[in-house]
């Protein structure tokens, strides 16, 4: 987590200040006892933060339009109404952090998304990257 506020807090500070109070992270999210609880930033654009159980950054992802909705691709429900990853590269993830953004900045989902997987390389986000 410490790696993650801190990349915020840079992140934050080359922001013009009127855009500097948008660049906060939401409540831990964890699939084992939040689900099937409504995604953090659920309605919002906005980048989100895949984590193992050491909480190790595994992935991160943006959605322009709704981070709910590219949660619920990458998530659904198990026969036990368990929470169970579409992809076996996710099988590890057990906690979510999300930074929402208005609906009209969504732009910076995109900004922060690439500078985000730029500095903490996230193993994940490798796939299918050209080195």
């Amino acid at each position: 987590m410490d790696k993650l506020t801190n990349r915020l807090d840079v992140f934050s500070g080359i922001l013009h200040p009127s855009l500097q109070p948008l660049v906060t992270i939401s409540a831990r999210y964890d699939l084992m006892h939040d689900w099937p609880k409504t995604w953090p930033d659920n309605e919002r654009p906005g980048v989100y933060v895949l984590l193992n159980e050491r909480e190790e950054i595994l992935y991160i992802g943006k959605s322009g339009v709704c981070i709910g909705s590219r949660l619920n691709a990458h998530f659904h429900y198990g026969p036990n109404r368990e929470c169970v990853p579409y992809s076996a590269e996710l099988s590890s993830v057990r906690f979510i952090w999300t930074i929402g953004f208005p609906k009209d900045k969504w732009f910076l989902s995109t900004a922060l998304e690439e500078y985000l997987i730029a500095e903490l390389d996230p193993d994940l986000n490798k796939i299918g990257r050209i080195t």
